[in-house]
């Protein structure tokens, strides 16, 4: 068995591998890369049940590529799973740091030009073969993906892709306890003129005040204004989530932070959105559990017969701040000429900003639209649009669309 990542992904896996004994490789950014080394490993024999990017794309064996679909049942599966267990995800997660260790990431990146991060790679790269600490840290490993140079391989060449064209460096710095350990990489993005810093901690118990004192300064070299500021600011930013990792919450602190986020129970409660259960179940009274379902789509075709055989269309929706957009989307939903008795809805609802309404809106249409009040609600929403100039969907059809379209949707 093997589990994917890519390489500016966290390395948590790779602790799980050495101490359950599978494998882990980590591929370069992108699914194109993950999902190629995943078909590789299943032809000669390996089970490739799960990989991930940092950039949130997961890929299980049904997919070779991120899939929020599959995702989704396979976290749903896994909470109820833990439900009935009356274990919280926070406290799975835990149980998984306690284990593994516990891992913390800070990622960003800096805006420059191509040429300044010429610049600044070459001062990187200006200690041959690399540099042997960085501040108070001893390098361990480097890798550097633009020379083709790796210090842990044999030949000192890199099992990844070289590619000469493409900044990317990757280091693993000691730390006074040796179960500890600092990696980050840095790299020239290849479609923005930003420069990327991913860095991962790791530490295996609760106890690292023995290294808190220990500081991040760049060596002084008479460089470019613009290198130098660049170069303190990685330096600095490593440093500095360093030191919240060090002086951060305690894992118990942690702990407790994530019941509150993690609580999907009292989440769903409190916002009172459960498009399945609307104007059905009190929210106080809903049971998650039995709302959790696996449905295995291949059954379902969708056949000229569908009605007579009753095969179930399911719609998945996702949506971030779309408060604007949704009387449209209802409004194409009601024209859909299936069934719709057999069709099934699930909105996917992530990262809206706080003045977005789209969660309420929803909760606000979907009842309406069991209850067949939803015409009225959807008009008196676009007489409100185009008062301020904007058609809404019903105009759109009268302005667009054929006459016999038109009286064919009625």
């Amino acid at each position: 068995m093997y589990m994917i990542n890519s390489t500016v992904s966290s390395q948590m896996p790779g602790s799980m591998a050495d101490k359950l004994g599978f494998g882990f490789v980590d591929t370069l950014t992108g699914f194109k890369w993950i999902g190629n080394k995943a078909i590789e490993l299943e032809k000669k024999g390996y089970n490739v049940p799960f990989a991930f990017e940092e950039a949130i794309g997961f890929m299980f064996p049904v997919v070779h590529d991120k899939d929020g679909i599959s995702a989704l049942v396979v976290f749903l599966q896994l909470y109820n799973k833990l439900l009935k267990e009356g274990i919280k995800l926070g406290e799975r997660l835990e149980q998984l740091y306690s284990k593994y260790g516990y891992f913390k990431q800070c990622n960003g990146y800096y805006i420059t030009t191509p040429a300044v991060q010429d610049e600044i790679f070459n001062c990187i790269r200006s200690t041959k073969p690399y540099p042997s600490h960085i501040g108070n840290y001893r390098v361990n490993s480097w890798r550097d993906l633009t020379m083709g140079y790796d210090s842990d391989t044999v030949d000192h060449l890199p099992t990844l892709h070289v590619d000469p064209s493409s900044h990317m460096i990757t280091c693993k710095l000691l730390t006074p306890n040796k179960d500890e350990f600092i990696r980050f990489t840095v790299r020239g993005s290849g479609t923005e003129p930003k420069l990327k810093v991913y860095i991962e901690a790791k530490a295996e118990n609760e106890n690292r005040a023995d290294i808190s004192d220990d500081k991040f300064t760049p060596k002084s070299k008479k460089k470019s204004t613009d290198i130098y500021k660049v170069l303190l600011g990685v330096i600095f930013t490593i440093g500095l989530f360093y030191k919240l990792f060090v002086h951060g919450p305690s894992p118990n602190e942690t702990q407790r932070n994530l019941d509150a986020s993690f609580n999907a129970e009292s989440h769903v409660a409190d916002t009172e959105v459960n498009p399945a259960e609307a104007m059905v179940t009190p929210p106080d009274q809903m049971n998650l559990a039995e709302n959790v379902e696996f449905y295995d789509l291949m059954q379902y075709q969708g056949t000229p017969e569908g009605k007579s055989n009753e095969e179930i269309v399911l719609l998945l929706v996702p949506l971030r701040n779309a408060e604007k957009v949704l009387p449209l989307m209802f409004r194409n939903m009601m024209n859909i000429t299936y069934d719709h008795s057999l069709i099934d809805i699930a909105f996917l609802v992530s990262d809206c900003s706080k003045s977005d309404k789209t969660l309420e809106k929803l909760y606000e249409y979907t009842s309406a639209m069991q209850e067949g009040k939803l015409v009225p609600i959807l008009e008196d929403r676009e007489r409100e649009i185009k008062g301020k100039g904007v058609f809404g969907s019903s105009d759109l059809y009268l302005k667009y669309m054929p006459e016999g379209y038109i009286e064919n949707v009625k």
